[in-house]
């Protein structure tokens, strides 16, 4: 079974697949398929869903995206190659893993791929594209009041910015265990939020600050004091 990885929510995905010819003993591809080829069909299975789903196959252009789009790449070149436009519902949030199923062409072996839903895309260099996560260490003075610390919020299923969260904070210092910031964070707008750290919740070499609220992430920030 081929394996992918894609973002929750992820749309216009173009999968390549391989059909292999079981009428052969060489391992060699299958050519000459359609959308419309006799008796082909394609099932997904979400693993959160009661049941499959269909998927209407259709006809398509390479490198173009289109729900059910079917097409051979290069019969003669790469044979038995093969790309799908994955329904935009497949990989829609509810599920962690969805495989698609392709069968019942004449000389067709059957073709599966798994495609594993993440919270994060790896194939993102800036931090597998999580945005709330801070690129380093931010220095402030030790024992000092910072009047308005921002940071993001993200909702825990999709991923998004999330406005209207009661945000509470909470801070270790050097290590220590966790406890409540002096005040409470506020909303700005478009998902961020602020919170006004005394200079209580700065009075160490390194404090580990956690933004949390339900249905939302949990936002990590860490200052590095300076003395």
């Amino acid at each position: 079974m081929a394996k992918l990885s894609r973002v929750i929510g992820t749309t216009s995905q173009i999968a390549l697949i391989f059909v292999q010819n079981n009428s052969l003993t060489t391992g060699l591809g299958l050519t000459g398929l359609t959308y419309a080829s006799s008796g082909l069909v394609c099932y997904y299975k979400r693993n959160a869903a009661s049941a499959d789903a269909s998927v209407a196959l259709v006809t398509a252009t390479l490198g173009t995206f289109a729900s059910g789009g079917f097409k051979e790449v290069d019969s003669t070149n790469m044979p038995g190659v093969y790309e799908i436009g994955i329904p935009n519902a497949a990989l829609a949030s509810g599920a962690d893993s969805v495989v698609l199923c392709l069968q019942g062409a004449t000389n067709m072996a059957p073709v599966l791929l798994e495609i594993e839903l993440t919270q994060v895309n790896n194939q993102n260099g800036n931090n597998f594209g999580l945005a709330y996560l801070p690129q380093g260490p931010t220095q402030v003075k030790k024992n000092q009041a910072i009047a308005a610390f921002p940071f993001p919020m993200f909702n825990s299923a999709t991923g998004t910015p999330q406005t209207g969260l009661t945000v509470s904070a909470s801070r270790s210092i050097d290590g220590g265990a966790f406890a409540a910031c002096t005040n409470a964070p506020t909303e700005i707008a478009n998902g961020f939020y602020s919170i006004a750290l005394s200079a209580a919740d700065t009075n160490g070499n390194c404090i580990a600050f956690r933004f949390y609220s339900s249905g939302a992430q949990d936002t990590p920030y860490t200052l590095v004091t300076q003395p």
